[in-house]
């Protein structure tokens, strides 16, 4: 079993489909487990972060997994997936977040977002952050 918070941007040399990657939200509390299939793991050019690509809905986005996040968020590439079918946010501005470079984000609220990965769709809660420049951050 791999954790998030241990993982390096490349999985082993031969994974299977037993080999188990959790995904935990905190900030609902929930987990999502998914199966990692012929390494799902991508990358953007030269940036060694992890990316998964996930569909919410009918859309296809490529979303970055943070190993040293807590929470999972929306950035304003990703907003025009709140138009779509049932995806309404719930508007709360009370949460502040903190990046990694120590600059304070805004947030709109959070979203209740059915997430694709492996043929398996977790509902989970995203923080909608319209600060951040990146699309779909999964921590």
């Amino acid at each position: 079993r791999l954790s998030l918070f241990n993982l390096r941007p490349s999985l082993p040399n031969n994974p299977s489909t037993t080999d188990i990657i959790r995904l935990d939200q905190y900030f609902s509390t929930k987990t999502c487990v998914v199966s990692v299939v012929n390494r799902n793991f991508s990358q953007k050019g030269k940036d060694t972060r992890p990316y998964f690509d996930v569909s919410v809905g009918n859309e296809h986005i490529t979303a970055q997994v943070d190993t040293g996040c807590n929470l999972s968020f929306l950035g304003l590439a990703a907003f025009y997936l709140l138009g779509k079918p049932n995806l309404q946010i719930i508007y709360d501005d009370s949460f502040y977040v903190t990046t990694a470079n120590g600059v304070l984000q805004n947030t709109l609220g959070c979203v209740l977002m059915p997430i694709t990965l492996c043929y398996m769709t977790k509902v989970c809660e995203i923080l909608v952050t319209l600060s951040l420049s990146e699309g779909l951050v999964l921590g």
